[in-house]
């Protein structure tokens, strides 16, 4: 979720056999993937962003003018002038599509420009649908910007995030940077697991 102009990821995915369902505000980065992406076949591209409802929503132009990353957020502070409308779908509608509701496997892939800080509830509750979940914490990123107690606060929030994760057997198994993750637990035999309740994938 969210593809700017990098889809290595799922050129890789593809060429392993998954089926790719992308999404992204901008109608240049969806053009991007569909040029780009190998098996068009296997490929559902929506434009749209990622959000805790379906409708339209106002999203914030980067501060770099070489980046497309736009942001629902506005986590960098951009002025009005430099917004703009874009429509927004769930994660739950994602999943209802006769593309891949039948699918017994999917991985979760989240960069979303600081929208994934209030996606994470809709997360948890969908979280048996993935057996892997990663997302990129970019909310995270700013918090040298951010006064002490938004920092002690957004790290709470978190911290508190992630406990209900591992409530629901999500094993947070890598970080790198602020990509952050999570293997399902509940989708592997007992064999896949160590004797502390982690996985040795």
């Amino acid at each position: 979720m969210g593809i700017g102009h990098d889809v290595s990821f799922d050129i890789e995915m593809q060429k392993r056999g998954f089926t790719i369902v992308a999404v992204d505000p901008l109608e240049e980065c969806c053009d991007y993937a569909r040029d780009q992406l190998i098996f068009r076949d296997d490929v559902t591209i929506l434009q749209a962003g990622l959000w805790t409802k379906n409708d339209f929503m106002t999203f914030y132009s980067p501060k770099s003018t070489n980046s497309n990353s736009w942001s629902i957020t506005n986590e960098h502070g951009t002025q009005e002038s430099q917004s703009k409308t874009f429509s927004t779908i769930t994660l739950s509608e994602i999943l209802k599509l006769e593309s891949i509701k039948d699918s017994a496997f999917f991985i979760l892939k989240i960069d979303a420009e600081g929208a994934e800080r209030y996606l994470f509830d809709d997360i948890i509750q969908l979280s048996n649908n993935f057996k892997y979940i990663c997302i990129e914490l970019d909310y995270l990123q700013l918090l040298a910007f951010k006064s002490f107690w938004e920092r002690i606060l957004r790290i709470i929030e978190t911290r508190k995030k992630f406990k209900k994760l591992k409530a629901k057997d999500l094993q947070l198994i890598h970080t790198e940077a602020f990509n952050f993750f999570w293997i399902n637990l509940n989708t592997y035999t007992s064999e896949t697991k160590s004797y502390d309740g982690k996985s040795r994938i």
